[in-house]
């Protein structure tokens, strides 16, 4: 055996040790996103409506530095090509964008099935109508710091060209309307005039009511705020997204606090995050929390909720409500003072 054989395999075993480890490793990963891509067609999760990506499988070459780059985990490599494994944590980061580096994924409002309203904006973040200016979701930029930065940059735009602003807190506004100099913001304490209004009011608008016979009662609220009032009390939870789920599981944690959940849909369990599905399914198993599935809510009394499951009504004791049902958006009040609003079916924004 010669000297130069026998170097050749000191350097040769260790590179082939190196890729041996190396496919190992790769191949139980895109066995886990695998089981991950699974279980979301399984699950039937849908697509999120913010801002998500897209990936080009033509163009992709599996590199990993989306997957790499995605804070939330929401994307894979299946078959050698980006995925997004669990569109259900994509909250719009755009971070999978940037690091692609051969630009095979685009970012995208709303699907083929389901669109979503977005109102027109300059770079500046102003609306065709001169003075209404969208920052934050409202606009499709569901990130906090993105709409932060995109608040900042509209406010200087204002002082810039129109000389100042004015800001007014713990007041809601109510109605937004032209005037002959500018606008009339209307709140809960009174009314301004102004020329100029930034709207950051995120896309849920006002929270959707069930429009149900004692709705008014005051143990009806529309999101949780501190679930230990709750202690000691029949609680009912009304949706099937994300804020029902952390109202659930926060509320059910309580001790002496009994749980039920109503949602219209045939399952409860496809919109949460995986974290909050599977502790829902085992608090559901362990008969912590009850679950009313293709139901409304038909009456809220001072001491009960009534509830219709295709036809047979059940009656329950109650002591409060919490409505998660999403919110109405305000597209036609931007629509009554002129704003153009596009609706996207997975499209790209323009930029």
């Amino acid at each position: 055996m010669s000297l130069s054989f026998i170097t050749a395999l000191l350097y040769l075993v260790p590179l082939i040790l190196i890729v041996t480890l190396y496919r190992r490793r790769h191949r139980k990963k895109e066995s886990r996103y695998r089981a991950q891509l699974e279980e979301t067609a399984k699950s039937g999760i849908p697509e999120p409506l913010t801002l998500h990506p897209v990936i080009n499988p033509t163009l992709c070459i599996g590199s990993s530095a989306c997957v790499k780059a995605c804070p939330e985990h929401a994307l894979g490599i299946v078959d050698g090509k980006a995925v997004l494994v669990q569109p259900d944590h994509c909250i719009g980061h755009g971070a999978c964008e940037s690091a692609c580096p051969i630009e095979a994924i685009r970012l995208v409002f709303g699907t083929e099935k389901r669109g979503i309203d977005i109102p027109l904006v300059k770079p500046t973040f102003e609306t065709n109508v001169p003075g209404i200016f969208i920052a934050g979701e409202l606009g499709g930029m569901g990130l906090i710091r993105k709409g932060v930065e995109q608040g900042r940059q509209a406010v200087e735009a204002i002082r810039k060209s129109r000389g100042g602003s004015h800001e007014h807190f713990d007041e809601r506004m109510e109605a937004l309307t032209k005037t002959g100099e500018g606008f009339q913001v209307k709140t809960s304490k009174q009314a301004y005039r102004t020329k100029n209004v930034l709207l950051a009011i995120g896309r849920r608008g006002t929270p959707r009511k069930l429009g149900v016979p004692g709705e008014e009662h005051p143990k009806v609220v529309y999101r949780l705020i501190d679930a230990e009032q709750y202690r000691h009390q029949h609680v009912h939870v009304v949706g099937g997204g994300v804020s029902a789920a952390e109202a659930v599981l926060a509320v059910s944690a309580e001790p002496g606090t009994t749980v039920t959940l109503s949602c219209r849909g045939e399952e409860i369990f496809t919109r949460p995050k995986d974290k909050n599905r599977q502790q829902l399914k085992q608090r559901a198993a362990e008969n912590k929390i009850r679950v009313f599935l293709n139901c409304t809510v038909k009456e809220i009394g001072p001491d009960s909720v009534t509830l219709d499951s295709q036809g047979q009504v059940t009656r329950l004791r109650n002591d409060a409500v919490i409505v998660c049902a999403g919110g109405t958006l305000p597209t036609p009040m931007l629509k009554e003072i002129g704003v153009m609003v596009d609706t996207y079916y997975g499209t790209p924004v323009p930029r």
